[in-house]
């Protein structure tokens, strides 16, 4: 006999009871919601009093079984069915007591729900279970999606008709509307973020975009967060970063050739997660790890059964680690850069995570990124004071589209020779051929000969350093004068692919359509620039809003005032971005469980050693591991796990915290952060990204 816990169970003695009232003429009340009920699941019927009379006829349990699936889907909610009480052969036996019209309508809707128990297209491939050198077989269902080598996606089709004479002289716009004026005091980050965030955003961007100099709509990288800067973008650049020896990638070994004419905090990043791989893999072969997961690296089926060979040991153990290091990037991802983006306090263990499960998960579609977001990623004008120092110092980025240029137009020729022209400009930094044999360069800091990796301390004065050097406000007139080259080429690219207006993004994201400059650069605590909006109306005309174009549109429009500030249409293009970047991964949405990562791994990616005090995040014991000499290096016990435990905001963001929870006017605020920002710049002023003055990298060089 059923339990009474369920609404069904408390109708059905009503049912009878109302039957007994009047056999001839059942409770219209009774009825009445017995056609509610069918109605919710099958539409309507004409003859509920048949079908009333029908179910009066069988037993209690059987009225029980009924009604309760009815409420259920009438509900919309899933139930547990105790299929010991209510077996499914229940069900047919009462459909089958049904007028045929009615059986038939409840059959319909149990064979779609039958149906919809399996996912269509299945999600679920046991067969791939790692990720592919070129991003490819991500989805099952489309293979080729977000490769590398295949084309951006486009998010917003331009209507604006114009032609190439009309628009405005790229040069002459970055350096109206773009470059920091040299004759301008610094402005630091309104909330103190520091330059490491900016470095991961550096790595993430170079994960994503990689752009071909010949046709600038395809994407040379994956369209995956699947860290390829570090893995590579296919077999052969992947091949060049293995050892093929227990899964190891050589000593901090990076296998995208552009992050040596990138900030050394960019490429400092990128080793950390190289010899967390290494970590990683060490773990995965220790008896400990191993043996737990029934000796799956280095055996056939357990203990007893016989050896695999030493390429498929390499080969697991390169793969998982490359699973559980993206797990790890992700983490950081998640519980660092969004957290710090979105200005949650540090207090807070709330996290945006796209990888929560709503309703209709479905990451078969794989994922492509939008050309659009190449540009709105361009966060140039972030670069710290010390660092566009460096890139004065360092003309990496003149040297770098000189490299463009000069490989594009090699491209015909052997690879050897396009090799040859990158030796040779990287020789112009003072890297001789010999040493950059021993691995991919950061410039300013040199490897071991013997051991061939980065000394330690020199990795941590660069994290350091990038850790205590304020970011730069974001907004018009940010961006240093050295990076100008990289600049116009960017402009001309996203002509050459038709980028869409300003204008016509917000609209695409359901923002309020910009009608003058001055309502495009201004915003709360935030004055419209006279200088700026001149610009704007030199170049684009009077009434030109409706042309600017997306860039150099969304580097000179005005920034928020909270989180990363950063400006108005880039914060809320990045949320939509973010959530498909990590959802449409189905390495990210389905793999990061304990049976692809192992046990070991699944824990170390997801779990940090101090939750309540880290939040969620990971990057710790990342360092911590890759840099065991952290705190001696640091000098300051208590300083060094704080930097670790807040790596993304500098040292004036709690006291640019603490003022913003005691005023709300930005003036206020800007006026009592001056005179305490000068103090605390001459306390905490480092010179370059490494703590090594300019002269001193010179001599090293």
């Amino acid at each position: 006999m059923a339990t009474s816990n369920t609404p069904a169970a408390s109708l059905s003695p009503f049912l009878i009871a109302e039957s007994r009232k009047s056999a001839e003429h059942p409770s219209m009340e009774a009825q009445g919601l017995l056609s509610r009920l069918i109605h919710a699941v099958i539409g309507s019927v004409s003859n509920v009093g048949e079908i009333f009379e029908r179910l009066l006829a069988i037993g209690p349990s059987q009225q029980v079984y009924i009604l309760g699936q009815l409420f259920s889907r009438a509900l919309g909610r899933e139930t547990v069915v105790n299929d010991r009480e209510f077996p499914f052969e229940r069900f047919m036996n009462v459909l089958a007591i049904l007028p045929r019209d009615v059986s038939d309508k409840f059959a319909s809707q149990l064979i779609a729900s039958l149906w919809k128990d399996l996912e269509h297209p299945t999600r679920y491939w046991p067969g791939l279970p790692f990720r592919s050198a070129d991003g490819s077989n991500n989805s099952h269902i489309y293979p080729h999606i977000g490769a590398s080598s295949t084309s951006y996606a486009r998010s917003v089709v331009s209507t604006f008709q114009h032609t190439r004479s009309e628009l405005p002289d790229p040069r002459a716009l970055f350096r109206d509307l773009m470059q920091r004026p040299a004759f301008k005091p610094f402005e630091p980050h309104p909330t103190g973020i520091n330059s490491l965030l900016f470095c991961l955003a550096g790595l993430i961007t170079h994960d994503l975009f990689r752009s071909d100099s010949a046709n600038p709509a395809i994407n040379l990288t994956t369209h995956y967060a699947d860290l390829s800067p570090l893995y590579g973008v296919n077999q052969e650049e992947q091949s060049q970063v293995r050892t093929f020896k227990q899964g190891l990638v050589h000593p901090d070994t990076f296998a995208d050739p552009r992050l040596q004419f990138q900030l050394p905090g960019i490429v400092a990043m990128t080793i950390l997660f190289s010899r967390n791989h290494n970590y990683i893999a060490q773990q995965l072969l220790s008896n400990a790890v191993n043996i737990a997961e029934n000796h799956r690296f280095t055996h056939v089926d357990g203990q007893n059964s016989p050896q695999v060979s030493s390429q498929r040991t390499d080969e697991l153990v390169f793969q998982t680690a490359r699973l559980i290091n993206c797990a790890c990037y992700a983490n950081l991802i998640l519980h660092e850069y969004l957290r710090t983006i979105l200005g949650i306090s540090t207090e807070s263990e709330f996290t945006l995570n796209p990888l929560m499960t709503p309703p209709s998960a479905d990451p078969t579609s794989g994922n492509v990124v939008s050309v659009e977001f190449g540009y709105i990623y361009r966060w140039h004008s972030a670069i710290s004071k010390a660092d566009a120092q460096w890139l004065d110092d360092y003309p990496i980025a003149k040297k770098y589209m000189d490299l463009k240029r000069r490989t594009q137009s090699a491209s015909e020729q052997q690879e050897g020779d396009k090799a040859n022209i990158f030796a040779d400009i990287l020789e112009d930094f003072g890297y001789p051929r010999k040493e950059f044999e021993l691995g991919p360069v950061c410039i300013g800091i040199h490897r071991n000969s013997e051991t061939r990796a980065f000394e330690n301390s020199d990795l941590i004065q660069i994290l350091q350093a990038s850790m205590e050097n304020v970011a730069s406000r974001m907004g018009a007139q940010k961006v240093p004068a050295a990076l100008e080259e990289v600049e116009v080429q960017g402009i001309r690219a996203a002509r050459k692919v038709g980028l869409c207006t300003l204008n016509e993004l917000r609209r695409f994201f359901h923002l309020k359509e910009y009608k003058s400059y001055e309502e495009m650069v201004a915003g709360p605590g935030i004055t419209a620039d006279p200088a700026v909006v001149s610009a704007l109306e030199r170049h684009y005309g009077p009434d030109g809003i409706d042309r600017v174009e997306l860039y150099p549109g969304v580097v000179v429009e005005a920034t928020k005032t909270d989180g990363l500030s950063l400006p108005y249409t880039s914060s809320r293009a990045i949320l939509s971005d973010a959530v498909n970047l990590l959802r449409n991964d189905r390495f990210y949405s389905d793999g990061l469980n304990p049976h692809d990562l192992t046990m070991w791994g699944y824990d170390y990616a997801n779990n940090p050693s101090d939750k309540a005090a880290t939040h969620g995040s990971v990057f710790h014991k990342i360092v911590s591991n890759a840099l065991p000499e952290w705190a001696a290096v640091i000098g300051d016990p208590t300083r060094a796990d704080e930097l670790l435990r807040s790596p993304f905001r500098g040292p004036l963001a709690k006291v640019t915290a603490l003022k913003r929870a005691e005023s709300d006017n930005g003036d206020e605020l800007k006026q009592q952060d001056e005179p305490n920002n000068e103090k605390r710049k001459k306390k905490h002023r480092v010179d370059t990204p490494s703590k090594i003055t300019p002269s001193t990298r010179i001599n090293m060089l």
